[in-house]
């Protein structure tokens, strides 16, 4: 089901507090400044990196920084990293077996018509507007 983890969150909130930022940030200084857990938040910027979210640097002037524009990164970007399922209701979970399948009135409407506007909401949804 859609919940947005705390892995979510930091990334989140790694993304914000870097596109405020226009060079390469330590993870150290982004401790510093946001007093998220070092390796945690190493973790969640790799994580971003890896997904081509976040540009990394090694080195004394590297770090981390945005490698799209906000208004190039959707929510769904940045969701289908961390949360696994993405599911609106348990019953999209390949691993769901439902005791009321055959009783189901209601299935598709939340399968196909609601999941889908809900996906298409978060793919169309861009972090330049969150973050207003």
């Amino acid at each position: 089901m859609l919940v947005i983890n705390k892995d979510t969150e930091y990334a989140l909130l790694l993304i914000g507090h870097l596109a405020d930022q226009d060079k390469f940030s330590s993870i150290t200084d982004i401790v510093q400044k946001t007093r998220m857990p070092k390796r945690y938040l190493a973790r969640i910027a790799t994580e971003l990196a890896s997904s081509e979210i976040l540009d990394s640097k090694e080195g004394v002037n590297g770090g981390f920084k945005l490698k799209r524009a906000l208004s190039r990164i959707s929510l769904y970007d940045v969701l289908s990293i961390f949360n696994k399922e993405l599911e609106v209701v348990s019953c999209e979970s390949h691993k769901y077996d439902c005791k009321f399948k055959d009783l189901c009135k209601h299935k598709g409407f939340f399968m196909i018509k609601f999941a889908g506007r809900m996906k298409r909401f978060l793919q169309t949804t861009y972090l330049d507007k969150v973050y207003r």
